[in-house]
């Protein structure tokens, strides 16, 4: 007979690093994937890299629009948005390499169109096309990763994950089973907010269950800081046990 397994622990702070492989990483952004699109070459290693000209950050905090409803959720992260900078500096084919949600994924990509023209990259002395990827960073402010007090569900979580967690028929039949972080906000009312995987997705199937469970959870305990309930990140495991 199958069984399922599901434990917890209290994860803190929250981290959440993006993985990638074939890349060389230039401080925080990273030039992507060899390709040919199309009948032009799209460089990915280039004698000189692609710059913008101007102060990258202060761009995207001056222009970013941080989308109500997702603010209102505390859905918070970064997206990594990859393009072409072209041999004439235009900016083109932005694309999602981690996303966290439509809206934000949105505003990432729409950030990156609207950018001026880049000092553009060079290979054997001649201007070329280069992949480039930039992270944007979403964040709430006004949420705690340690307080005096640590949010408390007030109730046996275990036993909840063990009652409510539905394990995929395909993931069973496949065999898969596994690990999922979840990470989210226990807001100052204690409800749950900004429920999503930390760090890189490994199996949808596992995520989007544990990710459901977890939403329909009843709000918790909130945690307090100087006698006041405050918004604290959490990050519960939910482990998948054939």
């Amino acid at each position: 007979m199958s069984r399922y397994v599901i434990f917890f622990v209290l994860l803190l702070p929250i981290t959440v690093i993006a993985q990638q492989t074939d890349t060389v990483r230039i401080g925080d952004t990273t030039i992507l994937h060899n390709q040919v699109m199309g009948d032009k070459e799209v460089f990915t290693l280039v004698d000189k890299i692609p710059k913008p000209g101007y102060d990258i950050q202060e761009y995207i905090n001056s222009n970013l629009v941080y989308p109500a409803k997702a603010k209102e959720n505390f859905i918070a992260g970064k997206v990594i948005v990859k393009f072409i900078v072209c041999a004439n500096g235009s900016i083109d084919s932005p694309t999602i390499v981690k996303g966290i949600a439509e809206d934000l994924d949105s505003e990432a990509i729409r950030i990156v169109k609207s950018m001026q023209e880049w000092n553009p990259g060079e290979k054997d002395d001649r201007k070329v096309d280069v992949y480039f990827s930039l992270p944007i960073a979403f964040t709430v402010d006004d949420i705690f990763t340690w307080v005096e007090k640590m949010p408390d569900p007030g109730y046996n979580v275990n036993q909840f994950l063990a009652q409510n967690l539905r394990y995929p028929e395909e993931a069973k039949k496949n065999g898969i089973q596994g690990r999922v972080a979840v990470k989210f906000v226990v807001t100052a009312t204690g409800h749950l907010k900004g429920v999503s995987v930390a760090g890189t997705r490994q199996q949808p199937l596992l995520d989007e269950e544990a990710i459901r469970v977890v939403s329909s959870m009843p709000p918790w305990q909130p945690g307090t800081q100087n006698g006041k309930p405050v918004n604290v990140y959490y990050t519960l495991p939910v482990i998948f046990k054939l």
